[in-house]
């Protein structure tokens, strides 16, 4: 937290990147979005991504981020933008004039 603190201070933007997981973290996306909101930091949710090869527990955590859009936007407003945080394209929604960002990545 000190190095978020930190960084802020220093001007700098910040962005989270969040493994989405499905029984493990489900119930904290919604929380971690408005505590990352509420400090000014960017959210990326993102899938568990499948590589090389995939034990039968990463499989079982795949949450799939067409879900957790859908259960987001029954209490946010999504939308598509053009922001971009440098990394691979993102489904992008803002949330009172903040970024957030859905990453999908190729589930077998």
């Amino acid at each position: 937290m000190a190095g978020i603190d930190a960084a802020q201070a220093a001007g700098l933007s910040v962005k989270i990147n969040m493994v989405a997981l499905k029984e493990r973290n489900e119930e904290e996306i919604v929380p971690m979005l408005k505590w990352a909101h509420g400090r000014g930091l960017d959210l990326t949710l993102i899938e568990v991504m499948p590589l090389g090869a995939i034990e039968a527990e990463r499989a079982d955590q795949f949450l799939p981020l067409n879900l957790v859009e859908a259960q987001l936007n029954e209490q946010f407003t999504l939308r598509e933008t053009g922001y971009r945080t440098g990394g691979p394209p993102l489904r992008s929604g803002r949330r009172n004039r903040r970024p957030s960002g859905l990453h999908h990545t190729s589930h077998p």
